[in-house]
């Protein structure tokens, strides 16, 4: 079984379900501590419809979060599931941009992880 995350018309990642509530659980709790929506709304148990808009803004303070902080730990329990949404935002359209070498870096490397993160 897996769990599918739609765009419009677009399945952007159909993980595994156990994967998939392990990023909805994460993604959930990054919205949390940000005071930001999740941009996810779950039509059933096992499908999530992405509210673009929504997912992009809380991608991006995600971003800026991950970047502003020097924690060793808070950066790599953010890092996976910015990751993630990474690479469900641009295949939902949407955008991060790059202004440094390391911002660039970890942006190739969610490109390189998208290419297991079969849609």
């Amino acid at each position: 079984m897996s769990y599918i995350f739609d765009a419009g018309e677009e399945t952007v990642w159909s993980p595994a379900l156990r994967v998939g509530k392990v990023y909805l659980s994460l993604r959930r709790s990054t919205s949390d501590l940000l005071g930001l929506p999740t941009g996810v709304v779950e039509v059933s148990g096992d499908i999530c419809e992405i509210d673009v808009e929504v997912f992009e803004s809380l991608t991006r303070r995600m971003f800026e979060e991950y970047f502003v902080s020097s924690h060793v730990v808070y950066r790599d329990l953010m890092g996976g599931v910015l990751s993630a949404s990474a690479v469900m935002l641009e295949r939902s359209g949407g955008a991060l941009t790059a202004s440094s070498a390391e911002e660039r870096e970890f942006l190739d490397r969610a490109c390189l992880m998208g290419k297991s993160m079969l849609a």
